[in-house]
């Protein structure tokens, strides 16, 4: 038996109908698969069918329910708060149809969602932010966390020699010295982090070993390595590291 193929010129596909391949003679019906307008069998909403289905569902849980008709719990078909869509629910409490709907409800209801102003605690720069944050941007928060640990340490040191203890912020200290080291008189390197030997470090002016207090009064800014050589014993305010410099 010979095999037909399409009677289409330069075409080697095998015939299917009207002398045809399946391609040509789609092709040539463009309406034959051409999605129908229909309701959906589950909650009546109008959406599109394809020629060979019976049965069409407009979205994901419209189809679970038909998929689990036997076995499921009734289906609730509410109306969305928001965009007053019509969509079905196994709940029977559900007020919006979807998440894009259910976060801009939820930012119209609550005052919680309210846009703020405040200003950073790093940097000093003003911005706007929905929730309760001190910091505008990640690279300030960082710079947050390491001054905070920093603080904690020395507020830990204060307290295991029963000294007085009052809030310093070390950043606030540096900006009142400038940035320089009171030791040396050199300016300290702001991007540093211990041990360097620039980087950035509280000095107590009356050690806490010799009785001194932690409060903005008696600390100082200072290098690193200059607060080191300086250590407990050193008090007489640093004037031979600055002639050392």
């Amino acid at each position: 038996m010979v095999e037909r193929i399409c009677s289409e010129p330069e075409c080697g596909k095998a015939h299917r109908a009207k002398g045809l391949c399946s391609t040509h003679y789609n092709q040539q019906k463009p309406e034959r698969h051409k999605p129908q307008a229909a309701a959906c069998s589950v909650c009546g909403t109008e959406c599109s069918k394809g020629r060979s289905r019976e049965r069409v569902v407009c979205s994901y849980a419209c189809r679970w329910f038909l998929q689990n008709e036997r076995y499921s719990s009734p289906v609730y078909f509410p109306t969305c708060d928001w965009c007053r869509a019509i969509f079905a629910d196994g709940t029977g409490v559900e007020r919006w149809c979807s998440d894009p709907c259910r976060s801009v409800a939820t930012r119209e209801t609550w005052p919680s969602w309210r846009v703020s102003f405040p200003i950073c605690t790093v940097c000093g720069n003003l911005f706007a932010t929905p929730y309760n944050r001190v910091t505008c941007s990640l690279k300030c928060e960082i710079i947050k966390l390491r001054d905070d640990k920093r603080e904690a340490k020395y507020r830990y040191r204060a307290r295991k020699r029963n000294a007085f203890v009052a809030p310093v912020l070390p950043r606030a200290i540096f900006e009142r010295d400038r940035w320089r080291c009171h030791l040396c008189g050199r300016a300290i390197r702001r991007g540093a982090v211990v041990p360097a030997p620039l980087a950035p470090v509280l000095d107590h002016v009356i050690p806490l070993a010799q009785g001194g207090t932690h409060e903005p009064a008696n600390v100082q800014a200072a290098h690193y390595l200059c607060n080191s050589i300086k250590s407990d014993g050193y008090v007489d305010g640093g004037e031979q590291l600055m002639l050392i410099g």
